[in-house]
């Protein structure tokens, strides 16, 4: 999909505030969480999503095109990968 048609499929399932974030090689996003559910699709690059579950670290790794929700009150953090990454990001209610 293009730009366009992510940010309309994002705004027709109930995401705002849609923005597009770019960060260089290896750049670690630190360790947040949100107080809404967010969405992210990635539109170049790639990046890890480390995830803290009840006891454990869960690792995602995410490329191109990939779309995935946090849902609020998550904690986590990113490390961008080799290339860098571009993502689109919005937030729901």
């Amino acid at each position: 999909m293009t730009e366009q048609e992510w940010r309309e499929q994002l705004e027709k399932e109930g995401f705002k505030d849609i923005d597009i974030v770019e960060f260089s090689a290896k750049f670690t996003i630190p360790e947040h969480t949100h107080n809404t559910t967010t969405v992210h699709v990635i539109l170049g690059g790639d990046m890890s999503l480390y995830e803290q579950k009840e006891d454990h670290i869960k690792v995602d790794n995410r490329l191109t095109g990939d779309k995935f929700e946090i849902l609020a009150g998550t904690t986590h953090y990113v490390t961008c990968g080799e290339n860098g990454c571009r993502f689109m990001v919005g937030v729901h209610d």
